[in-house]
């Protein structure tokens, strides 16, 4: 993997860090590392996973909660996510780096405390937007 550090440099690149574009680059490749990241929205806390990583549960969910009076509504929205897969398996790939991060089993902390999510959540946010982060989650 090529780097987008340039010599001397530890500026952001396009608005993002790019030492967290290259480990969202390295997600790509299953390599999944815990974060937790500082926003304007609060504390987010998981595991980095790649775009595709992302979508693809989420059109599980979708199928999973097919009923039979739904007229195709679930199935419709399964298909959806799986089209904007390419989409998303794109923007991993830019040449700028990657726009967004992928959080899996996600824990959200604000001013009024923890939130753990459900078991399993995902989180999508703009790298952009990430004012800091840290190695490891909140526990």
């Amino acid at each position: 993997m090529e780097s987008t550090a340039v010599k001397g440099i530890d500026a952001p690149i396009g608005g993002a860090d790019w030492l967290l574009q290259n480990l969202v680059s390295l997600a790509k490749r299953a390599a999944s590392l815990d974060v937790t990241l500082q926003t304007s929205g609060g504390i987010v806390s998981g595991s980095i996973v790649s775009g595709e990583r992302y979508i693809e549960p989420l059109a599980e969910r979708s199928r999973a909660a097919v009923h039979d009076d739904d007229g195709g509504m679930y199935e419709a929205i399964a298909k959806y996510f799986e089209d904007f897969a390419e989409v998303v398996k794109a923007d991993d790939e830019d040449s700028d780096g990657p726009y967004f991060i992928h959080l899996a089993n996600a824990t959200i902390a604000t001013g009024s405390g923890q939130t753990p999510l459900s078991k399993g959540v995902l989180w999508r946010g703009k790298l952009s937007d990430v004012a800091g982060f840290s190695f490891g989650r909140l526990s």
